[in-house]
């Protein structure tokens, strides 16, 4: 089980860097396109995508892995499996946020909400996204699992 979720780590990083790549070319092309700005931003965009993967990798391991093993044991018996697992990737790819905060400046309080969301909306959006891709594909592969048994 833990090796299957370190490959399907392993695979929403690299689709995580893939993603900013795109991303960061099409901003750089609206940017041509629009502001005139030089065509170094291609490069740029392109080159962060290897530092977005190393740094998406070890969160998605130390964060969204032991995510999915509690996930998984914890919707181990239950009916509607995939709707409280989803639920589960979903919540603790919100809270991630509040997590980065605190192991990075210390404090958290709820009243700093709005603060937080502003400094982090980005960082939020990121690891949302990144334990939805977690769990569709822990779901593809369990479902391709049981398909071949």
């Amino acid at each position: 089980m833990v090796g299957r979720k370190l490959n399907t780590a392993l695979v929403v990083a690299s689709i995580n860097a893939i993603l900013y790549a795109v991303i960061s070319v099409i901003i750089a092309i609206i940017g041509k396109l629009r502001f005139n700005e030089p065509d170094a931003l291609y490069l740029a965009g392109v080159g962060a995508s290897l530092f977005v993967f190393l740094y998406s990798l070890p969160g998605v391991v130390l964060y969204g892995l032991p995510v999915s093993v509690l996930s998984e044991y914890v919707t181990k018996h239950v009916k509607r499996r995939k709707i409280y697992s989803f639920i589960i990737h979903l919540l603790f790819g919100v809270t991630f946020v509040f997590f980065f905060q605190t192991i990075t400046e210390q404090r958290i309080a709820i009243r700093e909400l709005q603060t937080i969301l502003n400094k982090y909306g980005l960082i939020m959006i990121f690891s949302t996204l990144s334990s939805v891709l977690f769990w569709f594909i822990e779901e593809v592969k369990r479902r391709n699992r049981k398909q071949f048994q």
